[in-house]
């Protein structure tokens, strides 16, 4: 967490003790609140400001896709808090893995898998326990943070159709590669916001780890979309 003290996305550390830490206050309103509360600019500006907090978690200060540092391997809205500032961070590294290289080949080395009881906000190669995991799963997390944004609810729970899952069907759905339903307002919306963020959804929910893009990649697409609208809204 010292090394990421630079991003102004991730939870400042003062002091630590083993794996307790001493961080800034972060006593803001949840994170539903500030996401339903947001004009439509804000939440935009929202979802880029955590993507790229999480390409700095992955890829440091010099962002370079080729020297990944970290997989936090838990996001989710509980692990993004709110500081007095109403600035939004990403927190909770209790169970990050920093990732190592090869010393022969200097190949960057894949993970193992966690076990994890509740699929909701997982990948579906954490959910089928592959053992090559990487960074990517926590790209596909934040297509999760991206549904509650523009859904108005968190995946897999009362948009479902019928009545939220079980968690063994929630697990089979998650283990085969079905996404979360989004409803068709949202699926047919040409509000340009919510379709930047829909977009940037769809990207982190890339099924083919090989194909979804890389946190970086997700972080400058929606930059891009900003600097547009926010220029459009000006003109």
């Amino acid at each position: 967490m010292s090394t990421l003290t630079f991003s102004p996305h991730v939870i400042d550390m003062y002091s630590f003790c083993g794996r307790t830490v001493l961080t800034e206050f972060a006593g803001g309103p949840s994170l539903g609140s500030v996401f339903d509360k947001a004009k439509k600019l804000k939440r935009l500006e929202i979802a880029r400001d955590l993507a790229a907090g999480m390409s700095h978690v992955h890829y440091g200060q010099n962002n370079s896709e080729d020297n990944a540092l970290f997989t936090h391997f838990d996001i989710n809205p509980a692990n993004v808090v709110v500081t007095n500032k109403r600035t939004l961070r990403i927190n909770d590294f209790n169970i990050a893995q920093m990732m190592k290289r090869n010393q022969t080949s200097g190949k960057q080395c894949s993970l193992p898998h966690h076990h994890f009881p509740n699929p909701q906000w997982r990948s579906p190669e954490e959910v089928n326990e592959f053992d090559h995991l990487s960074a990517k799963v926590d790209v596909f997390s934040l297509g999760h943070i991206f549904y509650r944004i523009i859904c108005g609810h968190e995946p897999w729970n009362r948009l479902e159709q019928g009545r939220k899952p079980s968690a063994e069907v929630l697990r089979r759905k998650v283990k085969a590669g079905i996404l979360p339903r989004v409803p068709q307002e949202i699926m047919e919306s040409t509000d340009p916001v919510v379709v930047a963020i829909r977009k940037a959804m769809f990207m982190c929910y890339t099924v083919d780890i090989m194909k979804r893009p890389s946190s970086k990649a997700i972080a400058t697409f929606l930059d891009v979309e900003l600097k547009h609208l926010s220029t459009a809204s000006t003109t």
